[in-house]
């Protein structure tokens, strides 16, 4: 016992001495300074991480990085529960346990575009809403209008490129058929609902904080772009 508490103190000494080093060697180092280059991305961040749109916004960049996180997410549970894979319309839906995945239904038959060839866009915008962010990339077309506190978000892109992952314990969904003779599916999470439907050649999606048949309405005005 008493070897033991020789031990333990010399170890405790050792620790210290070693502790107050380093401690000594970080009060010492000079602050560092960022590049201004740096500084300025930074800036950037913060401020469109403010905007109420920005969990949806949905840049190429963003949607692999989203699809790598999600694949390590549900991994487990891709891998204990057996998705239950079924059609809505022309989407397929893959039922996992904690959560959907959303994909187009493409026909092997049909040729279908992999890149954007035509822009899509709303012509029946309401009153006061302005564009504040577009981005496009070979297989996709993203549009942000905003007016105070609402947003409207446009997106367009290929069959093939196509996913869309739905928390399936707090989202909604429902399907509806227009007068128009199209067919939507619509996720409502919030006050903020998802409209998506294909045209037989892309896939459409409008997302805002706007009532749902308001959102509906501007689906319906989607048109290609003169």
């Amino acid at each position: 016992m008493q070897c033991n508490e020789k031990f333990l103190r010399a170890l405790e000494e050792v620790y210290d001495e070693q502790f107050d080093e380093y401690m000594s060697s970080i009060e010492n180092r000079q602050p560092h300074e960022f590049s201004a280059q740096h500084e300025k991305k930074m800036e950037k961040l913060i401020k469109l991480r403010e905007k109420p749109y920005y969990r949806f916004v949905c840049t190429a960049g963003r949607r692999a990085a989203c699809i790598i996180i999600a694949v390590i997410i549900f991994a487990a549970a891709a891998m204990s529960v057996k998705a239950v894979r079924k059609a809505v319309f022309r989407f397929f839906t893959s039922i996992f346990s904690n959560h959907i995945v959303v994909s187009a239904c493409c026909d092997p038959d049909a040729e279908t575009p992999g890149k954007v060839l035509e822009e899509y866009c709303i012509t029946d915008l309401p009153e006061g809403f302005e564009l504040t962010q577009s981005g496009r990339t070979d297989d996709s077309v993203t549009i942000v209008y905003n007016r105070s506190d609402k947003y409207v978000m446009f997106e367009q892109c290929t069959k093939q490129a196509f996913r869309m992952y739905i928390d399936n314990e707090y989202t909604k969904s429902e399907e509806c058929c227009a007068a128009n003779g199209v067919k939507y599916s619509v996720y409502s999470k919030d006050a903020s609902s998802t409209i998506i439907w294909d045209n037989g050649t892309y896939i459409f999606g409008v997302t805002s904080n706007l009532d749902k048949n308001d959102a509906l309405e501007l689906c319906k005005s989607t048109k290609l772009k003169k």
